[in-house]
């Protein structure tokens, strides 16, 4: 970084020295090295294949969850609202719902950051989170499933919340620890982040939708029709329609 600035990684307050003789002092640098110790203590994958390997592992994982979360709320759309409506339609509301309850509605109070900004506490960043994602996500299940005149001011309603409530935001500047062309520089690429992390997360959804609509039409859709069909009749001409 020019002008000597600290590494985008590491906090961008610095510390004071604890002076020689002061209890005080000497406790805190105790407490410093026994953070510092634990921190090495803890694991992580190495850089290179072991690390982009877990990382892979990791995506994965997320992808087949909100994979599996996505097939439970199609398949209360079919309980629902019958069969009417074709799979690859469903699956695009579905994911649609999922990137604006998962990604835009909480980062419109908390935009992605840069790792080493200084941030507000991460507790009540979570639980703002938390918040932004239930109440956004109970906002367009009320539209998608409720059939009352009220679900739509319901629905805004429960979007407004979290803003009311209000995101935690840090006093002062995040960069306050840089100055010159490094704060210019990691300003931009706090920016540069934010669209990256909504692209990817616009890509992931969209993939989302295109192979989960397929899919589901393919595979559970048939047995779901069955299932719905033991209990309503009406349904079973529906699913033999469908395999």
């Amino acid at each position: 970084m020019a002008g000597g600035a600290p590494h985008p990684g590491r906090r961008g307050v610095r510390r004071p020295k604890s002076r020689a003789g002061g209890g005080g002092g000497a406790r805190t640098c105790c407490r410093c090295e026994n953070e510092h110790h634990h921190d090495d203590a803890a694991w992580e994958p190495a850089a290179g294949t072991e690390r982009s390997t877990w990382t892979w592992v990791a995506n994965v994982l997320h992808a087949f969850s909100l994979a599996l979360l996505v097939f439970v709320v199609m398949a209360l759309w079919v309980w629902k609202r019958g069969n009417a409506t074709p799979a690859l339609r469903v699956a695009a509301v579905v994911s649609a719902a999922g990137w604006l309850s998962l990604h835009l509605w909480p980062s419109l109070g908390l935009p992605a950051e840069v790792p080493g900004m200084e941030v507000a506490p991460l507790h009540a960043r979570q639980a703002w989170w938390l918040l932004a994602v239930v109440c956004s996500a109970s906002a367009f299940a009320t539209l998608g499933f409720a059939s009352s005149r009220w679900r739509w001011p319901v629905a805004a309603v429960l979007l407004a919340v979290p803003f009311v409530v209000g995101a935690p935001e840090l006093e002062g500047d995040a960069l306050a620890g840089y100055s010159g062309e490094a704060h210019a520089s990691l300003l931009k690429l706090g920016h540069d982040f934010i669209w990256a992390t909504t692209w990817a997360s616009l890509s992931f959804w969209f993939t989302m939708a295109a192979v989960a609509g397929p899919l589901f039409a393919r595979w559970l859709k048939p047995h779901l029709l069955v299932v719905l069909g033991a209990s309503n009749p009406a349904s079973a001409s529906a699913a033999e329609a469908a395999r």
